[in-house]
């Protein structure tokens, strides 16, 4: 959950300019079912849709060195 900015001497406080950037940079970890579309080996990511998402919200991005783990045709690879 973001903090609540309360005044202005928030935003000029260093320390706690930090951490609200690293609340809003942070993610979380997810488990999810996903279709390949497209694969860019240049810039490290890839196009899926997401099967567990609704219908027109389902279009992500997955950065590949975010990755713990990857079954693919039911063998399971882990990411060190």
């Amino acid at each position: 959950m973001i903090s609540k900015i309360d005044s202005q001497n928030t935003l000029k406080d260093a320390k706690k300019i930090k951490e609200l950037a690293k609340e809003l940079i942070s993610g979380e970890e997810v488990q999810m079912t996903c279709f390949l579309l497209s694969s860019e080996g240049n810039l490290g990511r890839s196009s899926v849709i997401d099967l567990d998402a609704p219908h027109g919200k389902n279009f992500r991005q997955i950065d590949h060195r975010t990755l713990e783990s990857l079954i693919i045709n039911n063998k399971k690879y882990i990411l060190k």
